[in-house]
């Protein structure tokens, strides 16, 4: 089975097309770290280089969705590591005043990044993403 075949599986079966983007470029370099073997030897290699190197939570998380659903797509039957419970103390976001040192700094570097600021307030003060906002419509302030 090659990639191609497992890059049109991802688009028929996950809901955002930034997820199927992110699965694919993780199993390509999945296979490409570990020369193209999906065994259960080179799943435990893969999952314990990765936490030797110190990746966060989050990002082993998607490691681990990512090769399930390769594992699906290969009807293959796998152990895979328990999904890790992100801790609440791990900062993943900004704060008020740290998005106006970032405003501040930008504006001063880039003389049109005021228009911008005020995307990035918008931001942030509602909690949208960057595609959330590039698919806003009219519609959605109605």
């Amino acid at each position: 089975m090659n990639l191609e075949q497992y890059n049109n599986y991802l688009k028929l079966q996950t809901d955002s097309p930034k997820t199927a983007i992110d699965y694919f470029i993780i199993v390509r370099a999945y296979l490409s770290k570990m020369n193209n073997e999906f065994t259960q030897d080179s799943i435990n290699t893969y999952f314990i280089n990765r936490l030797e190197k110190g990746i966060k939570d989050s990002t082993f998380n998607k490691d681990i969705y990512a090769l399930l659903t390769y594992q699906r797509f290969l009807k293959t039957n796998f152990e895979f590591p328990k999904i890790k419970v992100p801790d609440k103390r791990e900062k993943s976001f900004i704060t008020e005043d740290e998005l106006y040192k970032i405003i501040k700094e930008l504006t001063y570097i880039f003389s049109e990044f005021e228009k911008i600021g005020i995307l990035f307030k918008f931001m942030f003060y509602t909690g949208l993403r960057r595609e959330e906002v590039c698919n806003l419509v009219p519609e959605n302030f109605l």
